[in-house]
């Protein structure tokens, strides 16, 4: 055998006798609990709070040399309880000997067993970790280097140096309990397994746990795995292809169980105080929702900005997955398809949300939304909607009962109940904003340019004014919903200006009887929770002026005619109900009532013949019970010269748009005798 072979070999049988040697003087020599009080110093130092290993500590020496220790516990915070922060039932270090006279910290293998942690936020948001994880996060002090030498080398081993070969924790027990909102947290069961920890180096992690919520019923087992890189001494870490699985469970839960998956990458900077979130992924319940983040001052103020996104999605599949009543629309394309986009900002306290583009079915929405005070939110708003058509969203048939001369049911029967008015969402909405429509449908009626001013506090909702381009005139509403009391409370006024009445009572009611140019003021309010509530409370005032118009199938000439035939026995008469009434105006001013809409106001001027009225309209039974009473001129001509001179007492009973009429002709005659006879 060649001489270099031999030293070699010798060499390395010697090496091999030296470390033996080394273990077991270790062995027989170094006794473990002996520096028990210098690590819990130590630790202690770092961390802020007392240390206490109060279990038994011992030393092993193969396959490797290791440390195994009892029981462990770390202080809480003053003001917090005598219950330890966080307490360890038993741990495993395997130790790395060599790279210690390298200045290097070496862990092999880093077991805990029974980890508990009990986390806790006082009501005045002082919390009993901030402490430990500023201490954590701190720049290392500059200190000035100490002269080499024996004590020194085996004392000043940097953060930095350290590397453990993997980190194992087992049954693990973290709570949260947070005073400020009554919440309290519980993650059982948890884990936590990592590959090989080195500064600069990426490393594996995997967790997982179930986390309930003590009194709600509800489980969640969280599956989490991600890659770690961490830059110990720059204060710099990396994460990417985070997944985290949530599966929750409980009696609230939709269908008994849901499942959700969060996918993201991102770095953190603690040095600048900055953070970033990016390819940031949550799919469940068939939403798929993507975004970013970035963000700085960690350290004094909050600020972040990033852009989230919702793909396209169908609400009704989603409502179904959900196990959730998908309701019943008019138009069976309604909640098929909705999607949503937008950029954000903000900080710690309030978000801005900008750009927004979101899309339900026919209808896009854009604009700004800011929510201010997050903890009890104030939204405010400035939007625009291209087109919405609400009639779609109603239940079927709406469209085809508000067209019908039928009053809805008002005896408060199971259908009514079923369409009770939910207010609840009002009594915490604070918001006000603007929202602009450039097309609305509702109640059959086509609005254009809308414009409304909104706001709601302390359970009232408000709407002033809110503008809009209809049927060739102007309008202008104010109105509010008052859900503050036991009874909700409505108000409604403003006017309309120039209407053009046919288009309009064409789409509201299919009716093609009235032509004429409308001004309209109402100032109305009611209370109640169902349509028929409303008609029953209906209070208040309403006046219109109709000019230039017609009534179509209302012949009032040809009518008047017929009856002075009937009644003088010169002819049978038709009934008058093919021709027009032509007038130069008609108007009425009511005063309503517990939905009882009562006038003496009312007046008419049709050429030679004018009228004016008193009488009665229920809204809540549809029924209208009025005398106009008719007069012809002494010039009249034509048609009317019959009658000319005579005041004909006309009364109307029935359906608002379809009454049933009758002439008072003796009444009329009557009152043409007197007056010839007061005239001699």
């Amino acid at each position: 055998m060649k001489t270099w072979v031999k030293i070699a070999i010798g060499a390395a049988i010697s090496v091999v006798v030296l470390i033996a040697a080394m273990l077991v003087t270790l062995r027989c020599t170094v006794d473990p609990d002996a520096y028990r009080s210098r690590v819990e110093a130590a630790v202690s130092d770092a961390i802020g709070r007392d240390i206490d290993i109060s279990g038994p500590v011992r030393l092993s020496l193969l396959p490797w040399p290791s440390v195994r220790f009892g029981a462990v516990t770390v202080a809480n915070a003053d003001g917090f309880g005598a219950q330890p922060l966080a307490r360890i039932r038993a741990g495993h270090i395997t130790l790395r000997l060599l790279p210690l006279f390298t200045g290097h910290l070496r862990l092999g293998t880093l077991d805990i067993h029974g980890l508990t942690l009990k986390l806790t936020r006082h009501a005045n948001g002082r919390t009993n970790w901030q402490g430990v994880v500023r201490r954590l996060s701190a720049a290392p002090e500059r200190a000035p280097q100490p002269q080499p030498g024996p004590s020194a080398r085996g004392r000043d081993l940097p953060l930095s140096s350290l590397e453990i070969g993997a980190v194992a924790i087992s049954g693990a027990e973290v709570s949260y309990d947070d005073e400020a909102s009554d919440r309290h947290y519980r993650f059982d069961k948890a884990g936590l397994d990592t590959g090989r920890i080195s500064n600069g180096q990426p490393f594996r992690l995997e967790a997982g746990g179930d986390l309930s919520w003590p009194g709600s019923g509800l489980t969640a087992a969280i599956h989490v795995v991600s890659r770690i890189e961490p830059n110990v001494a720059d204060r710099f870490y990396r994460f990417s292809g985070l997944s985290v699985n949530v599966l929750v469970r409980g009696p609230a839960v939709p269908g008994g169980e849901q499942e959700a998956n969060l996918g993201a990458s991102g770095d953190l900077d603690l040095e600048a105080g900055r953070f970033g979130l990016d390819d940031v992924s949550l799919q469940g319940a068939g939403l798929t929702v993507t975004g970013n983040m970035d963000g700085t001052g960690l350290h004094d103020r909050l600020a972040y900005n990033g852009r989230i996104t919702v793909a396209a999605f169908s609400p009704r599949s989603v409502l179904q997955q959900l196990e959730l009543h998908s309701p019943k629309t008019q138009a069976g394309s309604a909640l098929t398809s909705a999607s949503f986009d937008a950029q954000f900002e903000g900080g710690a306290h309030a978000i801005h949300f900008k750009q927004i583009a979101a899309k339900l079915d026919k209808s896009t929405l854009s604009g700004t939304v800011d929510v201010r005070d997050l903890a009890h939110p104030h939204y405010a708003f400035d939007l625009n909607l291209d087109t919405l058509d609400i009639d779609d969203y109603l239940p079927p048939g709406s469209a085809a009962q508000a067209q019908t001369s039928q009053p809805a049911q008002t005896g408060g029967g199971a259908a009514q109940r079923a369409a009770e008015f939910d207010l609840a969402p009002l009594h915490h909405l604070r918001m006000r904003g603007r929202l602009r429509i450039g097309s609305l449908t509702m109640a059959n009626l086509n609005i254009h340019d809308a414009v409304a001013h909104v706001s709601a506090a302390d359970s009232v909702l408000r709407v002033a004014p809110l503008t809009a381009d209809l049927y060739g005139g102007a309008l202008h509403l104010t109105g509010a919903v008052d859900a503050s009391g036991a009874r909700p409370g409505y108000t409604l006024s403003g006017r309309l200006r120039h209407v053009a009445m046919e288009p309009l009572l064409v789409d509201a009611a299919g009716s093609h009887r009235l032509e004429a140019n409308a001004d309209v003021a109402i100032d109305l309010h009611a209370t109640g929770r169902q349509v028929a509530q409303l008609k029953r409370s209906l209070s208040g005032t309403a006046q219109f002026d109709l000019n230039n118009g017609q009534i179509n199938g209302f012949d009032l000439v040809g009518m008047l005619r017929a009856a002075h035939q009937r009644a003088t026995g010169a002819g049978e008469g038709g009934a008058g109900d093919q021709g027009t009434t032509a007038f130069a105006h008609l108007g009425g001013r009511f005063t309503v009532d517990h939905g009882i809409a009562t006038s003496d106001a009312f007046s008419l001027q049709a050429g030679a013949l004018t009228g004016h009225g008193q009488g009665r309209y229920s809204l809540p039974h549809n029924q209208l019970d009025y005398t106009l009473t008719l007069a012809i001129a002494d010039s009249a001509h034509k048609r009317l010269a019959p009658l000319a001179g005579l005041s004909v007492p006309m009364h109307l009973k029935g359906a608002l748009l379809a009454p049933a009429y009758t002439f008072d002709m003796p009444q009329a005659a009557h009152a043409a005798g007197t007056a010839d006879q007061s005239a001699r």
